[in-house]
């Protein structure tokens, strides 16, 4: 009785797998290896279905070199085995390439096929998106911005200082002085003292002395 080891399988089924891969093996091998002409000859004589006097006169021989093809005495030539090999392709291309390996060519290289399509390009790379327009601030919003840091420098009231920017930048214009230019004066000077914030209240004044009592 046959004994079943733990994956099901018996000594038998075991023994007829590893044939198995032996006899593919060794079918590959063969595949690989060259067969020899004349066999590869008279197999595509048969494939054409032609007698030797055709096949010889159609490979550009005669029919005494298609004999002595067949019993292994002579081989075509490497133009008659191209030839064969046009012949031997609408019916067979496997046979063909063989037969083009033989003469030392592809079937490519005899000019019956093309030569397969180069590979496609990778994809483009997507196109980066197009960049966030800036913002353009007008005039108007460049001095608001002015106009509140000097708001929170002072404290003083928004229409007293824009009243004392439009001066200083008019008067500014009247004489050619950027603000760059002017900005690295101000800089060149000692520092001031900082600001007092401006209230926008008057500050109270003293009470009069009380009178001395009559």
């Amino acid at each position: 009785m046959a004994t079943i080891d733990r994956t099901g399988t018996s000594p038998h089924d075991r023994l007829a797998t590893s044939a198995e891969s032996c006899a593919n093996g060794a079918r590959a091998v063969a595949k690989r290896e060259k067969r020899p002409i004349r066999i590869v000859v008279r197999e595509a004589r048969q494939t054409l279905g032609m007698t030797q006097a055709e096949f010889g006169t159609a490979v550009g021989g005669s029919h005494r070199s298609a004999v002595r093809w067949d019993a292994g005495h002579a081989t075509p030539s490497e133009g008659q085995l191209a030839e064969l090999a046009r012949l031997l392709l609408p019916y067979d291309r496997a046979l063909a390439a063989e037969v083009a390996d033989l003469a030392g060519d592809t079937l490519v290289g005899l000019g019956l096929e093309a030569p397969p399509a180069p590979p496609a390009p990778p994809p483009a790379s997507p196109a980066p998106p197009p960049p966030e327009p800036a913002i353009a601030l007008r005039a108007e919003d460049l001095v608001d911005i002015v106009l509140l840091a000097a708001v929170e420098l002072t404290g003083a009231a928004p229409a007293d200082l824009r009243l004392l920017l439009r001066t200083v930048f008019r008067r500014a214009h009247d004489v050619g002085l950027t603000t760059e230019a002017a900005a690295k004066a101000l800089e060149a000077l000692a520092p001031a003292a900082t600001p007092r914030k401006v209230t926008g209240r008057a500050e109270p004044k003293a009470l009069p002395a009380p009178k001395p009592a009559q």
